[in-house]
């Protein structure tokens, strides 16, 4: 993928914890691993999620999820996940996934799409009113595609521009690309 999609790199490591009787990483553990990823990205972009969705009474259900496992994952290895947003409209979120070893090869690679609810878990449209919407809207026109119904961020588009800088931060030097 372009490294015009808003994404974060989180290096962790694979506890004791995370691991089944075999000393492998357990199935579900990745999911966990997702739901750090996305808040790491908020967060790296300026949107905490208990400021932007938890004290709001907004929550973020997931609708679909799906992981393809490539490589086995043991205690105390070093993993690098990259998390990707793919897509965004008024009621959904979409996320990619890559879990890397620290020689960068490839264990796992996945997927996420949520819904916004309510505290009652009635759907909500027009998340927070906050930056996010914001990016929505701007996105969908400029630099994303509509497919049935939801917007679709493109790669093939320029920068966003100085105005809408703060969910696209300046890379810091040695900070990766994701490669998606």
């Amino acid at each position: 993928m372009s490294n015009r999609y808003p994404f974060c790199r989180l290096e962790m490591e694979v506890g004791w914890g995370d691991c089944d009787a075999a000393g492998i990483a357990y199935y579900a553990q990745y999911f966990d691993w997702f739901s750090n990823g996305r808040i790491q990205l908020f967060k790296k972009y300026g949107l905490p999620y208990m400021t932007l969705f938890h004290r709001q009474n907004i929550n973020m259900v997931a609708l679909e999820a799906g992981c393809r496992y490539k490589k086995s994952l043991r205690p105390e290895e070093i993993i690098i996940l990259e998390t990707v947003l793919v897509t965004l409209t008024r009621t959904r979120i979409g996320f990619k996934y890559k879990i890397l070893k620290k020689d960068g090869v490839l264990a796992a690679e996945g997927f996420t799409t949520h819904a916004y609810v309510d505290e009652r878990g009635k759907p909500f449209g027009g998340c927070c009113g906050y930056r996010t919407h914001a990016f929505a809207t701007r996105r969908s026109r400029r630099y994303g595609r509509r497919r049935g119904g939801v917007h679709h961020l493109s790669p093939g588009h320029s920068r966003p521009s100085c105005r809408q800088s703060h969910l696209h931060p300046q890379r810091r030097s040695g900070e990766g690309q994701p490669s998606f």
